[in-house]
């Protein structure tokens, strides 16, 4: 049996502090979720936290770091190719795109939305065409 006892410490930054000085007081928590930004200071923290890669590997549990989305598992893995800690809740942006609008100012479907530039020719294409709100 497992006893999970939560603590609600703040915000991001005020759980990332209070992490620290209960590191520093001996009386760490054995979880800290951490935000991304806070990542970084976290894994440089020598002693401070047990990367992820070894408590999988002494709990004997099958972790597969290349499950992860290639920028995700990037920010989270050490020089060496070690990962650090578990991604959690990062985030993945979506862009929904509405074809029966693109068709309507005469873009096509399959238009290149690549790189941000291209979607703001787009953008500006729909606005010209009369969108009053082309992106949402």
């Amino acid at each position: 049996d497992y006893k999970v006892t939560a603590s609600h410490k703040g915000n991001y930054s005020e759980t990332l502090n209070a992490g620290i000085a209960a590191f520093r007081a001996g009386e760490q928590p054995n979880i800290l979720m951490v935000f991304e930004v806070g990542t970084a200071t976290m894994m440089s923290a020598k002693g401070a936290v047990k990367p992820v890669f070894e408590v999988m590997s002494d709990a004997g549990a099958t972790f597969d770091q290349d499950a992860f989305i290639g920028s995700v598992k990037g920010y989270y893995t050490s020089t060496d190719g070690q990962m650090l800690s578990l991604p959690f809740n990062s985030s993945t942006p979506v862009l929904w795109v509405n074809k029966d609008a693109l068709k309507e100012a005469g873009i096509a479907g399959d238009v290149d939305l690549s790189t941000w530039d291209k979607v703001g020719e787009v953008l500006d294409t729909l606005k010209a065409a009369g969108s009053e709100c082309p992106l949402t």
